[in-house]
């Protein structure tokens, strides 16, 4: 897994417009946005914070969120099968496949339907 970060300026619906968070850029890796969050801030109860920047804790949360929707379409859809599905429905650009929600629950809807099929 490696994280993404919003290119300011460009279109926030197309992967083409995340890059690298650390300059890593393989095709053998997820990747998963973690970077450009709004988040409440201490400073006061009406205070936000841009953070430009993310980690990992914010990529497994993320991942983890899929899984759950994935869950919610097929309560009996296995972990692995979740995790094959990241993979295989990752939107393929710039030598970088980067995970994609409506794909993602696109073919667990799917594979749900091609199941009950089968039986």
């Amino acid at each position: 897994m490696a994280i993404l970060k919003w290119e300011p300026g460009a279109d926030p619906e197309s992967p083409a417009s995340y890059v690298s968070q650390f300059g890593v850029r393989r095709s053998s890796l997820l990747y998963v946005p973690g970077g450009n969050r709004t988040t409440a801030y201490y400073t006061g109860r009406d205070d936000y914070f841009f953070w430009r920047d993310g980690g990992m804790s914010w990529t497994v949360p993320y991942l983890a969120g899929l899984a759950a929707l994935a869950l919610q379409v097929d309560p009996d859809i296995a972990p692995h099968e979740i995790v094959k599905l990241w993979s295989s429905t990752a939107a393929k650009t710039s030598g970088m496949a980067v995970v994609n929600p409506p794909a993602f629950i696109e073919a667990v809807r799917g594979k749900k339907t091609a199941t009950r099929s089968a039986q």
